[in-house]
């Protein structure tokens, strides 16, 4: 095969977007309270996950069709059915390797681009690695829900194209996004901007993106970094003193781009025992915020918990009502003197930090309190 600065030929595969993006799962306004007082009847609080589906869409995929240098088909011959259409209207074929820029939130930052001169292969395999790691020693770092995307600079198209995580200690490579075009032909696939989905893939990466254009392919790498979600911070108090809390293992947050993540996963209802119980009087007025999210919906219930699993009082029932006064949640202790487990089961939201949309936040805290004779 000649080098890739002649012509590439790839294979002609289906377009794949791997990274998989859960449907929403975080309960909505409403409903809360009544499906948590079922599942905590039910057996306790179990962990309330959603499971991951569905599948991101390119920005492009849905862009009108742009004009471009794009071959003028026969006026017998129908058109192909474009798989991938521009974002902006494609340049024309250029003698210097572009230079790709991958965008986080709107701030440019400029990889490490190499003019390919090796084989690629028919689908994208066996890729040497990247010249010059040594250069990629600085991060990028990547939230969760930023907007990431890789630009092609001058509004140049790749004609195929294969963006993907390369990780040295992992045995395989993590696909994002693959278009194959075998004829390189610009009606059936031509794209100068592609969104980069990175939530499920907590760490250090590579990010690497293979673009052939119509008549030179490049590689363009950068080293990036997803930082975790942190939980939020939470205050139960009495008065001027602070409750410990203990986060279940059932809060989940929902990012602006549909992402799901657990905050705590574990398989009971909390990752660890409580701490030594905190002592108050009857009835006592107690406070609880989640700092930065406006509730939505709260439900408390008094229990106990054995062996890390959480079992409400039933006979009589111990839900314990919040005050309809407070912008947060505010509730009584309860009455009957005695060592109580509260599980504290609230939904909130907050607009993104980025100001893109709202996040959205449900679970359960759970504190240990004496309440005095």
């Amino acid at each position: 095969m000649e080098p890739v600065g002649a012509w590439v030929e790839v294979e002609e595969l289906p377009t794949q977007v791997l990274a998989a993006r859960p449907r929403p799962r975080v309960p909505l306004a409403g409903a809360i309270a009544v499906m948590a007082l079922v599942v905590l009847l039910a057996g306790g609080f179990g962990v309330l996950g959603g499971r991951q589906g569905g599948t991101p869409a390119s920005p492009g995929l849905s862009s009108p069709v742009a004009n471009g240098p794009t071959a003028a088909p026969s006026p017998t011959e129908t058109p192909p059915d474009p798989r991938v259409t521009p974002w902006s209207a494609c340049s024309g074929p250029v003698d210097e390797p572009p230079e790709p820029v991958l965008e986080i939130d709107g701030r440019p930052y400029y990889g490490q681009v190499e003019l390919l001169d090796f084989d690629l292969g028919t689908t994208f395999e066996g890729i040497p690695p990247v010249i010059g790691q040594d250069n990629l020693d600085h991060a990028v770092e990547v939230p969760m829900d930023a907007i990431a995307e890789i630009w092609i600079g001058g509004a140049s198209c790749a004609v195929s194209w294969n963006i993907a995580l390369v990780d040295s200690g992992l045995p395989e490579t993590r696909i994002l996004e693959t278009v194959s075009n075998e004829e390189r032909d610009p009606a059936i696939a031509a794209q100068n901007r592609f969104q980069v989905f990175v939530a499920p893939y907590k760490g250090d990466h590579q990010l690497r993106a293979i673009l052939v254009l119509e008549n030179v392919a490049v590689r363009a790498t950068w080293s990036i970094h997803v930082p975790v979600l942190e939980p939020p911070a939470v205050t139960l108090t009495a008065g001027d003193r602070e409750i410990p809390t203990t986060i279940g293992c059932d809060v989940r947050q929902r990012l602006v781009n549909n992402w799901e993540e657990a905050l705590s996963p574990c398989n009971r209802d909390v990752p660890r025992e409580l701490d030594r119980s905190a002592a108050i009087t009857p009835g006592e007025q107690l406070d609880f915020q989640l700092e930065g999210w406006a509730a939505t919906d709260t439900i408390v219930f008094c229990g106990e918990l054995t062996e890390r699993r959480f079992t409400p009082r039933t006979d009589p029932s111990c839900l314990i009502p919040r005050d309809p006064l407070s912008a947060g949640l505010r509730f009584r202790a309860p009455e009957e003197p005695g060592t109580w487990t509260l599980a504290i089961y609230e939904c909130a939201t907050r607009i993104s930090v980025v100001g893109r949309g709202f996040e959205e936040l449900c679970g359960t805290w759970y504190a240990s309190v004496r309440v005095r004779e």
